[in-house]
């Protein structure tokens, strides 16, 4: 039985597979351009095509969903073959799996047993905590 631990927040997604007592780490880069802090003297200028405005703002919102949905697809890639999920991290991204895999028809949403908030944890840690939420010896 493959039991999965993700580690998952905007910038890494760090997946630990447990099958017969062999450990396996996997982690992927998010790769999601985040907006840097504007001046607010900067302003949002934008441009105008036609009568209508288009916001830098805007195309950078757009952008930046678009790398959340392809990251999240990674992710969730990745985890095809395992037979329980568990998932913890920091932010919001934790919450986006679990979404799409309750919205994908490939991966079996009752295979997820738990998904928890965690903060920034050290790779053997991570380790640990799933080992522990599968009562799985150290």
């Amino acid at each position: 039985m493959k039991q999965t631990g993700v580690w998952i927040d905007g910038s890494k997604a760090v997946i630990i597979t447990i099958e017969n007592n062999k450990v396996n780490i996997n982690t992927l880069a998010a790769n999601i351009e985040h907006r840097g802090n504007l001046n607010d003297d900067e302003g949002d200028r934008g441009s105008f095509m036609g009568q209508q405005h288009i916001s830098r703002e805007n195309t950078f919102k757009r952008r930046e969903r678009q790398d959340v949905k392809r990251y999240i697809n990674e992710v969730a890639g990745q985890l095809n073959h395992a037979d329980e999920l568990y998932i913890f991290g920091s932010g919001e991204m934790r919450m986006e799996l679990k979404k799409h895999i309750e919205q994908d028809s490939q991966i079996k949403t009752e295979m997820i047993k738990a998904v928890e908030p965690a903060q920034d944890m050290t790779e053997n840690q991570m380790v640990d905590r799933v080992k522990r939420f599968y009562d799985i010896p150290t």
